[in-house]
C-alpha cells in the first residue's frame, strides 16, 4: 500500500478554503490542524470475555480510538489479527461516528491457542497523526462459540429525514439545503427536502465540493468513504473537510441519527 503522510502533504490549493454558499463558512486556516493536536490512541478494547479469560473461537474485537481513524490507513497489514507470523483473514468494519474498528475472523480460530491483534503506527487519524503507542493485544481462545450478532434492522432514508431532529428539520432551511427557499437554489445543489428517491440518487452520484479525496457524498456500502458523514461528524473533531462542519447552527446532530445514517449507507444507501 502506497501512502503519503497527510501531515507532510499540504497542497497549495488547500491553504485557503472558499465557501460557495451561506452554509459553508470561508476560512484562511490551514486545511490540516496544528501539530499540537491531542495524541491518537486506542482508548478501549472490548472482547467477549475479560481479556485474561479464554475467548470464543469466533470472537468480535472492538477497538475504540481517540480520534476519527483514516480508512486509507486502518487496514491490513497495519491492522493485523493472527498467531505469531501467521495472520488470519478477518472482516473489518470502521465507524467514524463511533471512532471504532471492529474485527471478526472470517473462519473460526483454533481452540486453545494464543492470538494477537496489532495496530501499528501506520494507522493514522484523519488529522494525519499516527497511532501512538501501537497496539499489541494478546488473547487465548477457549473451545466455545458465541451466537452471531443479531442482524441490524434495515434503515430507510425517510425516517432519517423526518422528525424534529431529522435532516430536514436541521438542514433544509431557507438559504441552506432547501429546494424551496433562497434565491440561489439549495446550498451546494443539495436539498434535503427533495423526495427520498431523488435525494438518494443525488447523494450517491455527486462528489462533495472541496472533498480532499474526491469522495462521493455517499459511497454505498462505505460510510467511512462518504463525504456527507465527514461533514456531519466534523463538530466532534478534525474530519478533513472543506468549509464549516454541518449543521452550522445549534447542537450537532444526535448520535443516534448519525449511527442510523452510517448504517443506511453501509446497507447500500437504497
Amino acid at each position: 500500500m502506497s501512502r503519503v503522510s497527510a501531515r507532510r502533504t499540504r497542497p497549495a490549493t488547500w491553504l485557503l478554503v472558499w465557501a460557495l454558499t451561506a452554509c459553508s463558512v470561508p476560512t484562511d486556516a490551514e486545511f490540516y490542524p496544528p501539530a499540537a493536536d491531542p495524541p491518537f490512541t486506542v482508548t478501549a478494547v472490548a472482547l467477549a470475555q475479560p481479556q485474561d479469560q479464554p475467548q470464543p473461537i469466533n470472537p468480535t474485537i472492538t477497538l475504540t480510538l481517540s480520534d476519527f481513524p483514516d480508512p486509507a490507513t486502518a487496514q491490513f497489514p497495519a491492522v493485523l489479527l493472527g498467531q505469531r507470523e501467521q495472520p488470519v483473514e478477518f472482516l473489518l468494519a470502521l465507524s467514524l461516528v463511533s471512532k471504532q474498528l471492529v474485527l471478526r475472523p472470517r473462519r473460526q480460530l483454533l481452540p486453545e491457542n494464543d492470538y494477537f491483534v496489532s495496530l501499528t503506527s501506520e494507522v493514522q487519524a484523519l488529522s494525519g497523526r499516527a497511532l501512538e503507542p501501537p497496539l499489541a493485544l494478546r488473547f487465548h481462545t477457549g473451545n466455545f462459540v458465541v451466537p452471531a450478532p443479531a442482524a441490524e434492522a434495515e434503515v430507510a432514508l425517510g425516517p432519517l429525514l423526518s422528525g424534529p431532529a431529522g435532516l430536514m428539520a436541521r438542514c433544509a432551511l431557507p438559504g441552506c439545503h432547501s429546494a424551496t427557499g433562497g434565491s440561489g437554489g439549495p446550498a451546494q445543489g443539495l436539498a434535503f427536502d427533495w423526495g427520498a428517491a431523488q435525494l438518494a440518487a443525488y447523494l450517491t452520484t455527486t462528489r462533495g465540493r472541496g472533498s480532499f479525496e474526491g469522495l462521493l457524498l455517499v459511497q454505498p456500502g462505505a460510510p467511512e468513504r462518504s463525504y456527507l458523514v465527514r461533514k456531519l461528524i466534523a463538530p466532534g473533531g478534525f474530519a478533513r473537510i472543506a468549509g464549516a462542519p454541518m449543521p452550522p447552527a445549534g447542537a450537532p446532530l444526535a448520535p443516534s441519527l448519525l449511527h442510523a445514517l452510517e448504517l443506511w449507507i453501509r446497507q447500500g444507501a437504497r
